[in-house]
């Protein structure tokens, strides 16, 4: 269960500088399912797949799976055509890494392979997980593309 609370605050560079705001809003509560809405969840190695963040928080997670120490690029792009897109695909399960494996792509991004995690290897458990979302939450929504390179 949660509350939502909804209150006015004080614009101090409006022109009613200390009123609280009085009118209409508007307000969406959407619960996030990270699995993609149109893709395979586990796209095979050499597939490119089409996907797109659809809401404001929206998270697509893909499964790459294969023999420990396998190793994989990918590749990453936005199409939006909107320099004010952001998202970010996170590698989670690469072998011998602490964190997780960071590439970011821009709205204007024009060639699908010029942003890549670079080669990586799956873990013991022979699986990794591709998280893309907007690098921020307001700059996160469009399609994009991605290419799971064997290597």
């Amino acid at each position: 269960t949660y509350t939502v609370r909804i209150g006015s605050t004080n614009d101090p560079y409006g022109p009613a500088a200390f009123e609280p705001y009085v009118g209409a809003y508007r307000f969406q509560l959407r619960r996030v399912r990270r699995a993609p809405e149109r893709a395979p969840a586990r796209p095979a190695p050499g597939d490119t797949v089409a996907e797109s963040l659809d809401a404001v928080g929206d998270v697509d997670e893909f499964a790459v799976e294969g023999a420990p120490g396998a190793e994989y690029n990918v590749f990453f792009r936005t199409v939006t055509g909107d320099a004010r897109t952001a998202m970010q695909l996170d590698v989670d399960g690469a072998a011998g890494r602490t964190g997780a494996v960071t590439v970011h792509s821009g709205g204007r991004d024009s060639v699908l392979t010029e942003q890549a995690t670079g080669r990586f290897a799956l873990g013991p458990a022979g699986r990794a997980v591709l998280r893309v979302a907007g690098a921020t939450d307001l700059t996160g929504r469009g399609p994009y593309r991605l290419l799971v390179y064997p290597v």
